[in-house]
């Protein structure tokens, strides 16, 4: 890390160090400083807010006075006075004395420190200055000083030796000497204002002897304040009198800061992708930049990064994230906005017309406002939605490459960007890297044992992990575009070998479940193939598929197909006629196969299983309704068709928050073509101790309840 990365925001130290332009400041004002003849107390001061770099200006001055020649030699000697570790006035004349007999006590001779000494005793000793006596070896503090610009005045009357006649005679000793001297007193900001004014007295007072000059770093708009409190007919005149000449630090050019950050960051954080370097530049131009408008603003931001980028360096984009810092760090009350805002940013609901009235409530000025608005639309681009510049089917089309991207607007990755850290219902990029990489390299065990073993774990909402790869990996499919066919065709057999095991409860969701992530993954790798090709990759895994996938499969195929009838915008999803039909002959004879052996009643997915035998026979369900009649005789199949033929249906009124499950039994209609109802429901009667008949039971009247009210 460099010398100015430092994370307690030290000034720096040398002109290699200088990012934005101080250095030749420094250089003149050193000169000056070095060439100054018999100054008397000259107090010279450098103005600049909090962070404009003053400290960093008077280590370089330091640096320009002492370059090329050894302490020993230099023309000017230099001493620190660290007004702000000491408290109260009383610590702050004695300290300011005690530096002054120090500093000036090194060049003068064996009588010039006896006359400090005095010098120092006597006011330590008058009875105005200080309630309580104290040697200069003590060290210890008086009590309060009342009034010192008087009690000064009285003491070089009453002292028993003159306190004026000493000052004289140290005032002559130091006016022979060519050696002269540069008191520093920085970080005035930092004291209380009447430790403040004291810290000015003393300047003007007792501080003003021959080569001596002081430089005061402070803010002078923070200084005229206080003493305008304390002497409203003063303010800046006050100031005036006190110091010969004060300086302006010369503020940073924009192009310096922003080279500085631009060059810190990809210290910290690596460069972006050759690919995304327009949208990196555009959001720091947007977000980033206006912000940084001193070299602690800099300097802070690097040092948050520092900290908080590693965590996340792999799970977020980089653009969104220093973007989101930035704000953190610059503007909070925007930055807690956006984190209680999720469903606006990330496109979960139609964000507001204008949604500045959700974010940005805590800027006023109307301009502001504007600007940070095209600055959030930057990062979150569902906002432009709200504003009429995109539309919502732009937004739908532009999720899935949000989330690879990993941004922010990414409903599945924004948590990421506020709590540091990758939650468990999002995969670590690294993880899913390698899994990508396993893919390509046509790892079909890798993949195998990777999902068996997502499935055993489960997540934050009660799903399996085995949900978040095939997601992820659906999101990352346009990477497997160019693997080679074998390898496609390999990674597809091993999803339709292991379809019928990832098809597990936990994975269902409202309209979607581990059959339809798999569907999805499998047509977005097939989709770019020839009808000819996809057929013969899709109808080779299909022989070993095991017998719900297959019917799955062949059922969404032949939905698709009748949307697209209806719908010329839905995208055609087919293999040919001939494979359709192989398809469908094997997968009957499976089906038939099953039933005979007594391993049907065990599927999952039994219900669509019989709906599939009865559409493919073509005899309006005769041979099903044949084999079911049979399987009711056994209780254990009662309990088994009583399970199939419920299912949980969500409802939510146009007026509700929150909807809520019901749970229905199949319609009679559609449940008449494959069991004879009114034996089916006689068996359930008998056997309605069973939780599962009961649940069936209490549905079927519902349902009927439902068919009289209508």
């Amino acid at each position: 890390m460099t010398e100015n990365a430092s994370f307690n925001d030290q000034p720096i130290k040398n002109p290699e160090a200088d990012r934005y332009g101080i250095a030749p400041f420094a250089q003149s004002l050193a000169k000056s400083i070095e060439k100054m003849h018999a100054p008397i107390g000259a107090v010279l001061a450098i103005h600049g807010a909090w962070g404009s770099g003053k400290s960093s200006a008077i280590n370089l001055i330091r640096h320009y006075l002492h370059e090329d020649k050894a302490e020993d030699k230099a023309k000017v000697k230099i001493a620190d006075f660290k007004c702000w570790w000491f408290r109260g006035e009383e610590a702050l004349t004695v300290a300011f004395l005690s530096q002054l007999q120090t500093t000036l006590g090194q060049t003068l001779g064996e009588e010039g420190r006896k006359l400090l000494k005095r010098l120092k005793q006597q006011i330590f000793n008058a009875s105005f200055l200080l309630k309580t006596g104290l040697t200069a070896a003590s060290g210890q503090l008086g009590s309060a000083v009342e009034g010192f610009g008087e009690a000064l005045e009285k003491a070089f009357d009453d002292a028993p030796e003159s306190v004026e006649a000493l000052y004289e005679e140290v005032m002559i000793q130091l006016r022979e000497k060519k050696q002269r001297f540069l008191i520093i007193i920085d970080d005035i900001d930092r004291l209380s204002p009447d430790e403040a004014l004291q810290m000015f007295r003393l300047v003007k007072s007792v501080g003003r002897l021959p080569n001596v000059i002081y430089l005061l770093a402070l803010d002078r708009a923070l200084a005229e304040k206080i003493v305008a409190e304390r002497y409203p007919s003063e303010g800046a005149h006050y100031l005036e009198k006190i110091i010969q000449a004060g300086f302006e630090i010369p503020p940073p050019k924009g192009w310096a800061l922003r080279d500085g950050l631009r060059q810190r960051l990809v210290e910290i954080c690596g460069e972006p992708a050759e690919t995304d370097w327009t949208r990196f530049e555009n959001v720091l131009h947007d977000v980033v930049f206006p912000e940084m408008r001193t070299p602690r603003d800099v300097v802070r931001l690097e040092n948050m990064l520092s900290v908080t980028w590693p965590a996340v360096s792999d799970e977020v984009d980089l653009a969104d994230f220093i973007a989101l810092e930035t704000l953190r760090l610059k503007h909070p009350a925007i930055h807690r906005a956006i984190r209680e805002n999720k469903n606006i940013v990330c496109a979960r609901t139609r964000p507001s017309r204008d949604f500045k009235e959700d974010l940005l409530r805590s800027i006023t000025d109307k301009s502001e406002q504007e600007r940070y608005g095209e600055a959030l639309t930057r990062i979150f681009p569902p906002l432009k939605a709200g504003s009429g510049l995109i539309g919502h089917g732009e937004i739908a089309f532009a999720i899935k490459e949000w989330q690879r991207q990993r941004r922010a607007c990414s409903d599945k990755h924004f948590d990421t960007y506020f709590r540091f850290a990758v939650g468990d219902d999002v995969l670590p990029k690294r993880e899913i890297d390698e899994i990508i990489g396993k893919i390509q390299n046509g790892d079909k065990d890798y993949i195998r044992e990777k999902l068996r073993n997502a499935l055993k774990v489960t997540i934050y909402d009660g799903s399996t992990k085995a949900r978040l790869i095939l997601e992820e990996v659906r999101d990352r499919s346009d990477e497997l575009s160019t693997t080679l066919l074998p390898t496609k065709a390999d990674f597809v057999r091993t999803l339709f070998e292991l379809a019928d095991e990832l098809d597990v409860e936990q994975d269902s969701q409202i309209y979607t479940d581990n059959f339809v992530r798999i569907f999805s993954l499998v047509w977005r790798l097939c989709e770019s193939m020839d009808l000819e090709t996809r057929s013969k990759v899709i109808l080779a895994p299909l022989k070993t598929s095991a017998l719900g996938w297959r019917v799955y499969l062949l059922n969404a195929i032949k939905q698709n197909l009748a949307k697209a009838e209806n719908n010329k915008n839905v995208k055609l999803i087919e293999v040919d006629q001939d494979t359709e039909q192989q398809m469908i002959a094997e997968t009957l004879a499976k089906l038939r196969e099953a039933a005979h052996d007594g391993t049907l009643g065990e599927k999952k997915r039994l219900c669509e299983l019989l709906y599939f035998w009865r559409d493919t026979t073509k005899d309006n369900g005769a041979e099903v309704r044949q084999w079911t009649e049979k399987q009711l005789r056994d209780d254990k199949m009662v309990i088994r068709f009583a399970r199939a033929f419920v299912h949980d249906y969500y409802t939510k009124n146009a007026d509700d928050a929150v909807g809520k499950y019901d749970r229905k039994l199949e319609k009679p209609e559609n449940l008449g073509t494959i069991i004879d109802l009114e034996k089916f429901r006689h068996r359930l009667i008998e056997l309605q101790q069973n939780p599962d008949i009961n649940a069936c039971l209490r549905a079927w009247e519902d349902q009927d309840r439902e068919q009289q009210r209508a």
